[in-house]
Order: C-alpha cells, then sequence, then structure tokens
C-alpha cells in the first residue's frame, strides 16, 4: 500500500521547470508589440475618419430632431410676419416672444444629448474607438451650427420685414440661447441630478416663463404692455448677461469635457 502511495505521489509531481532565458522572452515581447502596432494600423485604415464620423452624427441624430428645429424657427417666422404693423404689440414685445424659440431650439439638442444617461449608454460609448469626448463635442457642434444659421437666418428676415438693426435682433435671439446653453450644461455637471432630460426641460419652462414674464409685465395701474423707454440700457443688459452666459457655457462645457476624458482615461485603466 506505501508502495502505491509512493508511486502515486512521484506522478503527481510537478516536471522541473526548466530555465526561462530572458533574451528570448524580450524577443517574444518585442514581436507581440509589432503584432499590435500592426493590427492597430490596418484597423485604423479600416475605421472612418474623424470628418466621416463627424457627419454621421447627423444621421444619428434623425430627421425628426432637424424637423422640429426648421419646424420652430418657420413657426417663429410665419408669427412675426402675421402681426399687422398696427397691432398692440411693438416689435420690441413680438421680438422677445419670438426669441422664446431659442431655449426651445437648446432643448431640443440637449434632451438628445441626455440619451446616453437615460438609456445608461455612457459607459459603452467610453468604450468605442471615438471616446464620449468626441461623441458630445460632435453633436454639440452640430446642433451649435444649425442653430446659429437657423437664428442667424431669422434674425436677417425679421431686420429686413422691421427695418430693425441685426444686431439688435441677434442680440434678443442669441441670448436666451446662450443662458439656456449654460443651465442646461451645468445641470449635466451635476452627479446628483440622475434624469438630465427632465431638469433641463423643468430649467427651460422656468427661463420661458421669466421671459413671458418680461415681456407682458404691466406697470401698477396700467393695462398696456410693458415696454423699455431705454433702449440703450436694455441693450447693456442684453449685452452683459449674453457675455456672461456665455463665459458661463464655455466653463461647463470644459468641466463636462473633463470629467468624460477622465472617465475616459479610468476606463482604460
Amino acid at each position: 500500500m506505501k508502495r502505491k502511495l509512493d508511486e502515486l505521489i512521484t506522478m503527481l509531481e510537478l516536471p522541473p521547470v526548466p530555465m526561462s532565458d530572458g533574451q528570448k522572452q524580450q524577443q517574444t515581447f518585442e514581436h507581440a508589440l509589432l503584432i499590435l502596432e500592426r493590427t492597430r494600423k490596418e484597423e485604423m485604415v479600416k475605421r472612418s475618419p474623424m470628418l466621416n464620423f463627424f457627419f454621421r452624427q447627423m444621421m444619428y441624430i434623425g430627421w425628426k430632431v432637424w424637423l422640429c428645429h426648421a419646424g420652430l424657427l418657420l413657426t417663429a417666422l410665419m408669427f412675426a410676419l402675421q402681426i399687422p404693423t398696427d397691432s398692440f404689440l411693438g416689435n420690441g414685445q413680438v421680438l422677445a416672444v419670438i426669441s422664446t424659440v431659442s431655449p426651445l431650439l437648446v432643448l431640443i439638442g440637449m434632451r438628445l444629448l441626455a440619451r446616453s444617461y437615460a438609456y445608461r449608454m455612457v459607459e459603452l460609448e467610453m468604450s468605442t474607438y471615438y471616446s464620449l469626448e468626441h461623441l458630445l463635442l460632435s453633436r454639440l457642434c452640430l446642433f451649435a451650427i444649425t442653430d446659429f444659421m437657423g437664428l442667424a437666418g431669422l434674425a436677417g428676415c425679421l431686420s429686413l420685414a422691421w427695418g430693425e438693426q441685426l444686431g439688435y435682433v441677434l442680440l434678443y435671439l442669441f441670448t436666451p440661447f446662450t443662458v439656456s446653453a449654460a443651465g442646461c450644461l451645468w445641470l449635466f455637471n451635476q452627479p446628483r441630478v440622475r434624469d438630465k432630460s427632465s431638469a433641463c426641460s423643468i430649467f427651460t419652462l422656468l427661463l420661458l416663463a421669466v421671459q413671458m414674464a418680461g415681456v407682458f409685465r404691466t406697470p401698477t395701474g396700467g393695462s398696456h404692455l410693458y415696454e423699455i423707454q431705454d433702449e440703450g440700457t436694455a441693450f447693456a443688459v442684453l449685452m452683459l448677461i449674453l457675455a456672461l452666459s456665455l463665459i458661463a457655457a464655455v466653463v461647463q462645457l470644459r468641466r463636462l469635457l473633463r470629467t468624460f476624458r477622465h472617465l475616459g482615461s479610468s476606463e482604460t485603466l
């Protein structure tokens, strides 16, 4: 019995490990790195370049979103042109009402960007070839370019129709746009805000309420619409709000990109 046990122990013993050759190990590692580098280059050739990736985001965004953008701008233009010149609404009040389109354009884009959070796709998008930072920047650039061209075209049409200065109309349209963008980006940077889409919607509704309250505010005992008598003061206030909101939007965007960059590097590690 003891003999069989000794034979079994001998059979189960591991064979002696041969001495490793450090030079051959180094050659193996170098060869593996060359194979990895060659494979990466072949994959990069097959992948879409950055410019194609940028324009493909238009297809990802979808035609319904672009249709909503165009519909809002056309509705605002038709509303402005349908107001008669002898109406109790002055051009300033009509322009202030039309400027409510700007936050709605921002809201459409932000709700689409928030889909990554709503459907819990952030982790999956971080693992793609183009990082989440590239995805966010490409979509934001598309929305910014489209909205800028749309609002600029709307401002040009209103300036020609009313004979107002183009800079004055642009200021009225772009100020609520930058305020809305800064607020939504700030909400994106708040980790406690789980539902980014609903939070942006609530913020936009509050901003619209403030805009409409400013337009239809009446003096005590008065029944006519409130009008700013000093246009120079109003212009200076709007310029200040535009500058501050633009700075805030840039700061919040940099903070959001830095967060995505940190998450991407952590995922890589």
